[in-house]
């Protein structure tokens, strides 16, 4: 009599939930002079510009290197990000796996408006969604919260020509694959177990 095992492809189902965990990447808690490469410095992500430079925890709000401002994101050169109308860099965080949560504080240079958009992409490299400041002096968390882990990487920088946006704190969802529990362990050993003394009846 030869007998099925009919139970083998529901045990793929027994999996841990996907978990996220909440990583906070602040440029104020790195060295600023000289500037501290923050671009591979955390996992799950990796900080780079449109053009694939380096992204760096500096205070060139004003002058290289200076101390007067709180750390902020920067290239080297560059004293901000420019998303449209400008010659200065993009920039970009990638994830190593798509999120559905992200947080960057945004601020400029004294005596100008912030106006900073931050646009998150897809991993067909399609924009999915955004977040842009309402205009005024103080700082602003840009904000982009997804129903499904479908961010692959995000985009920001100023809103408009003629503005200049000073990029701080990141936050961002960082998801983690899940894998067999121990009891989906367990029942697979069980099958296997089962299905050798089927084999060994034939």
């Amino acid at each position: 009599m030869v007998r099925k095992v009919v139970f083998l492809p529901a045990l793929w189902g027994v999996m841990q939930p996907a978990a996220a965990e909440v990583i906070t990447i602040d440029p104020d808690d790195y060295p600023n002079f000289p500037a501290t490469d923050n671009s591979t410095a955390f996992d799950g992500v990796t900080l780079s510009t449109n053009a694939g430079g380096a992204v760096y925890a500096a205070n060139w709000t004003t002058s290289l290197d200076n101390n007067a401002f709180s750390g902020e994101f920067g290239v080297s050169f560059t004293f901000n990000w420019q998303l449209f109308g400008g010659p200065g860099p993009i920039f970009r965080a990638s994830f190593d796996q798509p999120t559905d949560f992200i947080s960057l504080l945004t601020t400029t240079i004294p005596g100008q408006i912030n106006n900073s958009r931050m646009q998150a992409f897809n991993n067909l490299g399609a924009v999915i969604d955004f977040s842009t400041t309402s205009g005024g002096t103080a700082p602003v968390n840009l904000i982009i919260s997804r129903p499904t882990a479908d961010i692959a990487y995000i985009l920001a920088g100023n809103a408009g020509p003629g503005t200049e946006t000073v990029l701080e704190t990141l936050q961002f969802n960082r998801i983690q694959i899940p894998g067999p529990t121990a009891l989906g362990f367990f029942l697979f050993g069980l099958a296997g177990v089962g299905f050798s003394r089927l084999r060994s009846r034939h």
